[in-house]
């Protein structure tokens, strides 16, 4: 059983996170290159993630301390013994028998073949029990959803991963449009369609039999959620549950769970997801590259995963004061409930009031500039090394993305995906002996962060020891922040990013290049919101690539590199 620490009671509140979510994001920029002493830790700068067959033996925790209110005065971590790596820059020479040169024309971004033509050969690995059960709701309603086929494209192209799409009519359009497949060729997605009926009696079940609940209790406490429904506008007011709540439609022998929004591209999860320490962690939540000294800790409502178990979910619910009886849900301890609970109040009782076990790392793809794939999603770092801009109004608007740039980026991406790349968790090794680890002291405060979209009295942050000590202040590395162990102590972990780096001529050399970042995920936040948005109407096919500037549009290109759409607002530079 989990300890849950004692605190005042407080008011379960939540502020609206989708605009600030996307105001935060705009701050993590990249520190220049040389904004950090690359001799010191070269294989930070330069080297791929080594591929040892035994077991590389953590770094040894640093001894000092951390005084949160001197952050400025951090002590310079030891080096590490640099060990051989291998570097995945692709000669020129290679590049013109990788790809052919790309057409100047668009060819018509038609569906390459219908949908069932491309599931003739389900993979082997789909009939193997998966890996992870990804539990996603959503209500028919009268907006923009052009994300959603490569959200199901994309987590089709995951065999090991199972999602349940939870469809409820949250809006009162009529049945008729829940039962409708939203995708109905992809095999590892199972739409459920729950009536409003059977929605608020899993819910109460499972919060009654926590709280003891006899009929008219029940009564009650069905009531207060119905009438508090239209305050929940992402679906968060009971996020942490979701497995618990909805049980009876998840698989047997999936150990772990995780919530997503619609709007993200998937990448390769097989490759990318820290399965190796998976299973030492309780919550293992998004986090993404960051140049910042000071970190705020949270949730985000677009990624987190969790293991499977009754005990994980009862530890959220009895944290939060305004979940852990009938009377505080029911009571006016439950009267301002707003649509970030997961990245306030339930992250706040994660780190601060549970001793559950966490991992924060690296994977939202956040970048100006990023690639999606159906094999995966990357980052363009350092993009004002590109010799000139991808969108310029200098080229025709069917050569507005930088020529050359496609063959270059589809070379590189085929090499990264050579066969042979998954791994099982006894082969992968996320922490290496190259990595740097201190300890850290989680603060509640709100004060050395630019801003929070929730109260902030639930706002948990941290002062980094390392950063400092990783290019870019950070943002070249990867970032770790864990809690081993139950009620333990909690460190941050740097780890050698690696770095696939592409060709393009006229680009500098060294720590001018552009590379490419492997993601998790892509957050499709920010562009929603942009004055070009727009996706095609069909979902990416295998080689095909999907590049977005964020500030100018998107383009897609195939595999040989012809451009094939792009977004009918494409503006100038």
């Amino acid at each position: 059983m989990f300890r849950i620490k004692s605190s005042r009671t407080f008011t379960l509140t939540c502020g609206g996170a989708a605009l600030a979510l996307f105001l935060w994001t705009a701050h993590m920029n990249t520190l220049p290159p040389n904004s950090a002493n690359l001799d010191e830790h070269p294989h930070f700068y330069s080297g791929s993630r080594p591929q040892s067959t035994a077991l590389a033996q953590p770094s040894p925790v640093l001894s000092y301390s951390l005084d949160s209110s001197a952050s400025n005065n951090q002590p310079n971590a030891p080096q590490p013994s640099s060990s051989e790596t291998t570097a995945i820059d692709l000669p020129s020479d290679t590049l013109p028998a990788a790809m052919p040169a790309p057409a100047m024309e668009d060819a018509p971004y038609d569906d390459p073949s219908p949908p069932q033509d491309l599931e003739e050969e389900p993979p082997a690995s789909s009939k193997q029990i998966p890996r992870m059960t990804l539990i996603v709701l959503w209500s028919p309603q009268d907006r923009d959803d052009s994300y959603l086929p490569n959200f199901f494209a994309s987590a089709g192209a995951n065999p090991s991963l199972d999602v349940l799409l939870i469809k409820f009519d949250k809006y009162g359009l009529g049945a008729e449009h829940c039962e409708v497949p939203r995708a109905a060729h992809v095999p590892n997605v199972r739409e459920v369609c729950v009536d409003m009926e059977e929605y608020w009696d899993l819910h109460i079940d499972w919060l009654c039999a926590e709280w003891g609940c006899d009929a008219r209790m029940r009564e009650m406490a069905r009531e207060v959620m119905v009438r508090r429904l239209p305050a929940d506008r992402v679906n968060s007011f009971y996020r942490p549950f979701r497995a618990e709540v909805f049980e009876k439609y998840m698989l047997s022998g999936v150990d772990l769970w995780a919530w997503a929004d619609l709007d993200v591209i998937l990448g390769n999860l097989d490759r990318v997801f820290p399965w190796d320490l998976a299973p030492s962690f309780d919550v293992m939540l998004a986090g993404w590259p960051t140049n910042w000294s000071t970190l705020l800790l949270y949730m985000p409502g677009h990624f987190t995963a969790f293991r499977r178990s009754p005990d994980v979910a009862r530890a959220f619910q009895r944290a939060v004061p305004a979940l852990v009886t009938y009377n505080a849900f029911v009571g006016e301890e439950f009267a301002e409930f707003g649509d970030a609970c997961e990245e306030g109040e339930y992250s706040h009782a994660l780190f601060m009031r549970t001793g559950l076990r966490f991992l924060r790392f690296d994977a939202m793809v956040d970048a100006g500039h990023h690639v999606s794939t159906l094999d995966g999603v990357f980052a363009v770092e350092d993009d004002h090394a590109l010799p000139t801009p991808l969108i310029s109004s200098d080229l025709a608007p069917k050569e507005a993305t930088l020529v050359s740039a496609r063959p270059a980026i589809n070379a590189a991406l085929a090499a990264h995906a050579m066969p042979g790349e998954t791994q099982d968790n006894e082969q992968q090794h996320t922490f290496t002996a190259e990595g740097l680890e201190a300890p850290i002291t989680l603060r509640q405060d709100a004060s050395s962060v630019p801003f929070v979209w929730f109260d902030p009295q639930y706002a948990v942050a941290y002062d980094s020891p390392l950063a400092q000590e990783v290019p870019g202040n950070g943002r070249h590395g990867r970032r770790y922040v864990m809690r081993r162990d139950i009620d333990g102590p909690v460190t941050e972990r740097f780890e050698p990013a690696q770095r696939i780096h592409f060709d393009i001529p006229g680009q500098g050399e060294g720590s001018e290049r552009a590379w490419l970042r492997e993601g998790l995920y892509t957050h499709l936040q920010t562009e929603k919101y942009a004055p070009w948005w727009a996706l095609p109407q069909r979902a990416l096919a295998p080689g095909e690539v999907l590049y977005v500037d964020k500030e100018h549009g998107a383009h897609v290109w195939d595999a040989d590199a012809n451009l094939v759409w792009q977004s009918p607002r494409v503006s100038d530079a």
